[in-house]
């Protein structure tokens, strides 16, 4: 496994250009490397796609093309290692390789636990205690959705209105440009 810098330097590939490629799957699961301070890290086969991509955007390049296409490289990476190319869901860490490591991530799994049934705590004393204020809240949201829809049907009516008036506008516009043409005709004798 190499990290992202020495791959980079190795091979004389800019770091935004790896992640670019790694955001488009390219790659296909990258990891991060604790020990490296969360650092990506490529094995032998990451590594292999990254000299072939970079290839193909060199053969790009030197036909003329300023921008990579990007259909050709995944149809070219398709062929050569198989598979679909397919967003990635989320992040994947190396797992842990020490004792104390793993004792680490289970207290700040279990502080963040602990933080988040607090919140539930706030969230659940914030409800309502009795019926009747439940009912009453309840009661004003009827309220206010029976105003905003009859909100919503005024602006529909106002929108009717307008659009009519742009027609009978347009209407008017096209009988005056009517009249003028006639008017010019009857003047000059032009049909």
């Amino acid at each position: 496994m190499k990290g992202i810098s020495r791959v980079s330097k190795e091979l004389d590939i800019e770091t935004h250009l790896l992640r670019d490629w790694e955001k488009r799957n390219w790659l296909g699961e990258v990891i991060k490397d604790p020990e490296q301070n969360n650092q990506r890290v490529y094995d032998d086969e990451q590594i292999e796609r990254i000299k072939f991509i970079w290839l193909i955007i060199q053969e790009q390049r030197k036909k003329g093309l300023k921008r990579t296409d990007i259909k050709e490289v995944e149809e070219k990476l398709t062929d050569k290692f198989g598979g679909m190319i397919e967003p990635l869901q989320s992040n994947m860490t190396v797992p842990p390789r020490s004792a104390e490591q793993i004792i680490e991530l289970i207290q700040t799994q279990n502080s963040k636990i602990a933080h988040l049934e607090s919140i539930i705590l706030q969230q659940q004393a914030q409800i309502p205690s009795n019926l009747e204020e439940y009912n009453n809240i309840q009661k004003e949201l009827e309220e206010a959705k029976k105003r905003e829809e009859k909100q919503a049907e005024t602006i529909d009516n106002m929108e009717q209105k307008i659009q009519e008036s742009i027609n009978l506008i347009s209407e008017m516009k096209k009988e005056q440009k009517e009249k003028k043409k006639s008017f010019w005709h009857r003047i000059f004798g032009k049909e």
